[in-house]
């Protein structure tokens, strides 16, 4: 057993062969999508030709049918007794059902396409040497940043200090972007760094996740795992699951979904079986993509916020410094209250509401979503691969830290929300580099 292994690829193949199986035995019989059955087998087999013809280095690739993938897990799962159907709830038209179906299918398959030829022979760049004194610094950089991003959260939420750039310093540093880069450093590089730095980096992960929890959030655990995934799948070309890793992913999946569950309830709520059954559903309802995808793309209540230039001015309002110009908020946001709005609940607050790429990409340009498409992966590209003045460490967290934008891209929470955290990227980055810099000239 423990010599036993697998490539993920085919892991990925035999669970859309399964899905298809199911299918055909009419698994969706008795939910809304039993006369998709053709629609369904189309998609799972759209799936296995792009599993079938990904290259091994094409990371990218590896993210995005395994960010797919939850869209079929999603798929399979609707029938089942307690898990609770976003579609169902938000009262969307099923009449076009199909027709979003085949419409998730030509967008899913154009993009791998794309991918897969945008992205050839990508190289990344962890076989250049790094300068340990450089990568030492950047540590340096990103407690000094962590150091200052804490003593910022105390003054505006414990001591209601505000100035001018606050909202705005709070953004840029905020804990997300910290575990990201800690995260990073302490994987790609753990055979390069000493004791003390690989404990600052530990120390700096503990503290983004263990703040974040105490908030009541229960995004940096999710984060810190996907975080992971994206080092795994950047560092090791062909992936194989063998007996070990596996244990390690159950752990992971039992550890994010306790974590989620007592960021907002106490432990002893549990009582029985059925209550874990029913926190399992509330998980996989959270990431219900397939369910998202209908909503967005069918109810016209959302006609006015999924366009392109409400996005726009809502993304201009986030990057302007303690103003807003139009007074918009993220798309995520106002969906949110649209619907509430619309269902005449009572509603307050900046809870968000996915959309996915999909949705928003045949809503926002319809036909002409392929060239939406194409400009945002040539984007990527130019991250990923045509920087070339800076050192190899720093060209690494870049290369990573492009792979973060691709899938919060992926999800879909608004053009808006994409090109906000984009930009903050960018600047972020810019502010870590450039404080690197003047340690390596100070600190020699």
């Amino acid at each position: 057993m423990q010599n036993f292994k697998i490539q993920l690829n085919h892991i990925y193949i035999f669970l859309s062969i399964f899905f298809i199986i199911s299918s055909l035995f009419g698994h969706n019989n008795n939910s809304y999508l039993f006369n998709s059955k053709i629609e369904i087998i189309v998609l799972n087999l759209l799936f296995i030709f792009a599993n079938l013809n990904s290259p091994n280095d094409n990371t990218f690739l590896k993210i995005y049918l395994s960010y797919f993938l939850i869209y079929l897990i999603n798929i399979y799962f609707i029938p089942f007794n307690g898990y609770i159907s976003h579609s169902i709830l938000r009262e969307v038209p099923l009449l076009e059902l199909n027709n979003n179906i085949n419409n998730l299918s030509l967008h899913f398959i154009l993009l791998f396409f794309l991918i897969r030829i945008i992205f050839i022979n990508s190289e990344n760049f962890l076989n250049k040497s790094v300068d340990k004194k450089k990568l030492y610094h950047l540590i340096k950089a990103i407690s000094l940043l962590t150091l200052i991003s804490l003593i910022l959260k105390i003054l505006i939420e414990y001591f209601n200090y505000k100035f001018y750039f606050s909202s705005i310093f709070s953004v840029l540093l905020s804990l997300d972007k910290l575990l990201v880069i800690s995260t990073i450093l302490v994987i790609i590089f753990w055979r390069k760094l000493n004791f003390s730095h690989k404990s600052l980096c530990i120390l700096i992960i503990l503290i983004c996740i263990s703040v974040d929890f105490l908030s009541k959030s229960k995004s940096s655990i999710f984060y810190f795992s996907l975080i992971l995934i994206i080092c795994f799948f950047y560092i090791k070309k062909e992936i194989y699951i063998n007996f070990k890793l596996f244990l390690f992913g159950i752990v992971m999946f039992i550890f994010s979904i306790s974590a989620y569950y007592l960021a907002l309830n106490p432990i002893d709520a549990v009582k029985d079986m059925n209550d874990l059954i029913n926190i399992f559903f509330s998980f996989i309802y959270r990431i219900s993509f397939f369910e998202f995808y209908l909503d967005k793309n069918s109810l016209e209540v959302y006609e006015n916020v999924i366009s392109l230039s409400y996005n726009l001015k809502a993304f201009i309002d986030k990057i302007t410094p303690s103003f807003d110009i139009y007074g918009y908020a993220l798309m995520k946001n106002q969906l949110h209250y649209l619907f509430h709005y619309f269902d005449g609940t009572d509603y307050s607050g900046v809870v968000s509401e996915q959309s996915t790429l999909f949705a928003i990409s045949n809503r926002i340009f319809g036909y002409y979503f392929i060239f939406y498409y194409v400009s945002v992966l040539y984007l990527f590209k130019f991250f990923y691969s045509k920087i070339h003045f800076l050192s190899a460490d720093k060209k690494i967290i870049i290369q990573v830290s492009t792979f973060v934008l691709f899938i919060n891209w992926l999800d879909g929470f608004g053009l808006d929300q994409f090109l906000m955290i984009t930009f903050y990227y960018a600047i972020f980055l810019f502010i870590l580099f450039f404080i690197s810099n003047i340690f390596n000239k100070v600190l020699k």
